[in-house]
């Protein structure tokens, strides 16, 4: 299959782009930067890739796709890191934007070629569902008035003029993607790896994790099942509370965990995120996947963490 990814030098945009290929199929990344014409490219030096390339600027409502080629799956990652710098007010609108109006543009597209793809995918988050203390939520669970949920129903909600067309279209709610090479689980490891590690909070709200191998296999199943639509949970069955999580990276990585850090002062240092990516719970099931049939190569924390850490995934 011929797959766009928009977003395909990030975390989990760089991994389902080797992934995909493996799988014999063709993946062409949505570029930034408007590429040099191949032959104009080959004469200046020498290295034509000889695969078209595609191009936009979605803050400028500008996009270009290689007309030769029909794309059979659209998959659009786009989006700021939620957790990378304070939420000031126009951080917080930025977040927003960066997810809504790429994915809108998209859409929009899409929407109107003669020849459009089978599927579209996008972004969306766990957060959704908000902080669910100790109960479950799948994606038959409501929404929360909380920011990180409304995040996600702008995002989702972004591209449902695909719904009126025969585009297949899932958001995948995503979880806690563990890799070493970026996301959360870095900077989990680092206070651990200094020995100053520890819960946060009291420990006992959720993780619901993912491995970043899983993610991609989802993906796949995802685009290989033509049944699946809407919201998917793209989350591990065997979420564990935030003290489980912290002894297990701990005794993976024989460091002690005995420095929690108290609400009030993660709070005091991260702001109002803490509250949303720290402190919350969530408690999410894959039901969509397991009930699909996908099986999990990681589906407890020990397993994952440890193929993560032993292979540098």
């Amino acid at each position: 299959m011929n797959v766009l990814i928009a977003g395909a030098s990030g975390l989990i945009g760089t991994a389902l782009s080797n992934y995909l290929q493996s799988q014999g199929h063709s993946v062409y990344p949505l570029l930034r930067a408007k590429p040099i014409p191949k032959a104009q490219k080959s004469e200046q030096t020498g290295t034509g890739t000889g695969k078209a390339q595609c191009y936009w600027q979605p803050e400028q409502g500008i996009i270009e796709l290689a007309p030769d080629i029909t794309f059979d799956v659209v998959i659009v990652l786009n989006g700021v890191g939620i957790a990378d710098k304070r939420w000031t007010v126009a951080r917080k609108q930025q977040i927003i934007d960066s997810r809504v109006t790429p994915s809108k543009l998209m859409a929009k597209t899409l929407a109107k070629l003669a020849k459009p793809p089978k599927l579209f995918i996008g972004g969306s988050a766990i957060g959704y569902y908000g902080d669910t203390g100790n109960d479950w939520a799948d994606e038959t669970s409501p929404a929360k008035d909380e920011f990180m949920s409304d995040i996600c129903q702008q995002w989702e909600a972004a591209s449902q003029v695909l719904d009126n067309t025969d585009i297949r279209r899932v958001n995948i709610r995503t979880g806690v993607v563990l890799s070493t090479k970026g996301g959360a689980l870095p900077q989990m490891m680092l206070p651990i790896k200094l020995g100053v590690g520890g819960k946060v909070g009291t420990g006992q709200q959720f993780i619901s994790w993912i491995s970043v191998i899983d993610v991609c296999r989802a993906i796949s199943f995802i685009i290989d099942n033509d049944a699946i639509s809407g919201p998917v949970n793209l989350t591990a069955p065997k979420p564990v509370t935030n003290l489980s999580f912290t002894k297990t990276l701990g005794k993976l990585l024989h460091r002690p965990t005995m420095f929690p850090l108290p609400a009030v002062i993660a709070r005091l240092v991260f702001g109002e995120l803490a509250n949303d990516l720290l402190l919350a719970s969530n408690r999410i099931r894959p039901s969509k996947l397991t009930s699909a049939g996908f099986n999990f190569d990681h589906p407890d924390l020990t397993s994952a963490l440890s193929e993560i850490l032993l292979h540098k995934h």
